[in-house]
């Protein structure tokens, strides 16, 4: 727990206020399991920490200023700061029926059942289990967001930009994420080499700025199912 505590306080992170807003939940503590009841006062924990919502349960949890988190349904929740990235904050999903989430002030990494990892530094997501075991991730709101596949044999793969507005499926051990309509990401004909700047099409918003204030343009076209593979960081990736 030490090393764990010593790398959430270099990230400078604030506490967590816990509210159960209906259910109950268990949090786990150095001095043992602290059991959480709706109706109950918010609780406030610094440092990293793990929780498990019951099942028809739903949990506040809120970072002031960088990003709140509501779980609804049986779910388990791992919380940890990040040493690359000042105020950066990383939640370990291991399981969930519903998850949303805005963030203000990121980044904010999400490890997600089945290996698959989003990384979004402002905006609003939503993120629920289906029957068939596979995530439906809809980016509802802010800056394109990043979706890291596990690695396959070891091998790292570049990551894909969902830009706001698309609802994508996550399937276990994919090495791509597939849009919810059907149709094939448009990643396989063609790459995004500024997936940070603003878009200029296909988006209801002209800026990723927050709060979002910008209009919205009536005749424009909302940016439905629209994936496309990220330039990575100064690299330019090529096609095998």
């Amino acid at each position: 727990m030490l090393p764990s505590l010593l790398l959430a306080a270099l990230a400078g992170l604030p506490p967590v206020h816990i509210d159960v807003l209906a259910g109950r939940a268990e949090l786990a503590s150095p001095l043992g399991i602290v059991p959480l009841r709706s109706g109950a006062k918010p609780l406030e924990r610094h440092g990293p920490g793990y929780i498990e919502v019951a099942a028809l349960s739903r949990l506040n949890l809120r970072w002031r200023g960088i990003t709140s988190l509501e779980l609804d349904g049986a779910s388990a929740l791992e919380w940890r700061g990040s040493a690359r990235d000042e105020d950066g904050l990383t939640l370990e999903v291991l399981r969930m029926d519903r998850l949303s989430a805005e963030v203000r002030r990121g980044p904010l990494r999400l490890e997600l059942p089945g290996g698959w990892r989003a990384t979004l530094t402002h905006g609003a997501l939503h993120v629920r289990t289906l029957s068939n075991g596979v995530l439906e991730l809809e980016h509802i709101a802010g800056a394109p967001l990043l979706l890291a596949a596990a690695p396959v044999e070891g091998r790292l793969s570049p990551p894909w930009t969902v830009l706001a507005g698309s609802k994508v499926l996550l399937e276990p051990s994919a090495e791509q994420p597939r849009s919810s309509a059907g149709r094939k990401p448009l990643a396989q004909e063609r790459r995004d080499l500024a997936w940070a700047q603003p878009a200029t099409h296909g988006t209801p918003w002209t800026s990723f700025r927050w709060p979002w204030s910008e209009p919205v343009v009536a005749d424009s076209k909302p940016a439905v199912d629209v994936v496309r593979r990220a330039k990575p960081w100064g690299t330019d990736w090529k096609r095998q």
